[in-house]
C-alpha cells in the first residue's frame, strides 16, 4: 500500500471519527498524527491495520437486532377472551345446526311451510344465544 493511501485512510477515518475519538482508540499523540498525515514519518503498521479493521466496522452492514425484544409480550386477558369467544360461536354454530336439522324432520311429518322451521328455528334461537351470551360477557 502507497504512503499516500495510507494517509488517506488515516484522514477519511479522522473525519468519519472526528480526532479526539481517532486519537484515543489508536492511543497516539496528535503531533504523530500530524506528522503521518503530513508525510514526514512513515505510519505504524499496527496502526494502519488497526485504522482498516475502524474504518471497516464503520461501513459494513450493522447488526440485525432482533424484532422480538421490541415486541410487546402478549396479554393473557386477550387470550383467555379469545377463546371464550371461540367456544361461545361453536356453542350457536352447532345449536343452530342441531335445530336446523330437527326443525327440517319435524316440519316435514306436517308438510312444506312447516319445513321452514329448518331455516326459521335455528336463526331465531342462534340470535337469542348471541345476545344472551353477549350480554354475559
Amino acid at each position: 500500500m502507497s504512503s499516500g493511501k495510507a494517509r488517506e485512510i488515516i484522514s477519511s477515518l479522522i473525519e468519519a471519527l472526528g480526532m479526539e475519538r481517532f486519537l484515543s482508540e489508536m492511543n497516539v499523540s496528535r503531533e504523530d498524527v500530524d506528522a503521518w498525515l503530513k508525510g514526514e514519518r512513515p505510519i505504524p503498521f499496527h496502526i494502519l491495520s488497526k485504522a482498516l479493521k475502524m474504518k471497516a466496522k464503520l461501513y459494513s452492514k450493522p447488526k440485525q437486532i432482533k424484532v422480538e425484544s421490541y415486541v410487546k409480550p402478549r396479554d393473557k386477558s386477550s387470550a383467555t377472551a379469545f377463546k371464550r369467544m371461540l367456544l361461545k360461536s361453536t356453542i350457536i354454530v352447532l345449536a343452530m345446526l342441531i335445530l336446523s336439522i330437527i326443525g327440517y324432520t319435524v316440519g316435514s311429518w306436517y308438510g312444506v311451510f312447516y319445513a321452514g322451521l329448518g331455516l326459521f328455528l335455528p336463526l331465531t334461537v342462534g340470535l337469542s344465544l348471541i345476545l344472551i351470551l353477549g350480554l354475559k360477557g
